[in-house]
C-alpha cells in the first residue's frame, strides 16, 4: 500500500493544462520537461509572461513556456515522512501480534490438558 503513494506531484502538463502556469511558483524548486524528455532542475525565481526564469547550480536558467512540457514538483520530505510512517506501522503490527501470540501461550499453559 505505501509504496503506491508518489512522491512527486505534476504542476503543469501541456496536453492538460494549455499554457495555464498558476500552479507553479517562484520560490519553489521543480524539474522541468521540454518537448524532447530532456529535463531540468531549477528553483524557479520568476514567472514571466513567455519563459519561465530561475538557477540551477548558481547559474540562470530561463526556459521558453512554449518548449515546457511538464513541470513536477519533488516532495523529498513528504517521502521521509511516509517511510517514517510506513516504519512505524509496521513495527507497530509487529509488537501487536508479538503480545497476541505471547498471551495466546500463556493461556494454553494455564489450562489443564483435556
Amino acid at each position: 500500500m505505501l509504496a503506491t503513494v508518489s512522491c512527486a506531484s505534476i504542476k503543469y502538463n501541456l496536453s492538460q493544462d494549455k499554457g495555464n502556469f498558476s500552479e507553479i511558483k517562484a520560490g519553489e524548486k521543480y524539474s522541468v520537461f521540454d518537448l524532447k524528455d530532456n529535463k531540468s532542475i531549477i528553483n524557479v525565481t520568476s514567472i514571466q509572461n513567455d519563459s519561465i526564469i530561475g538557477t540551477n547550480k548558481d547559474q540562470r536558467v530561463s526556459i521558453a513556456k512554449k518548449d515546457i512540457k511538464d513541470i513536477v514538483k519533488n516532495q523529498t520530505g513528504a517521502t521521509v515522512k511516509l517511510a517514517t510512517v510506513g516504519a512505524a506501522v509496521i513495527y507497530g503490527a509487529y509488537v501487536i501480534l508479538k503480545g497476541v501470540k505471547d498471551t495466546a501461550e500463556s493461556i494454553g499453559r494455564a489450562l489443564p490438558p483435556l
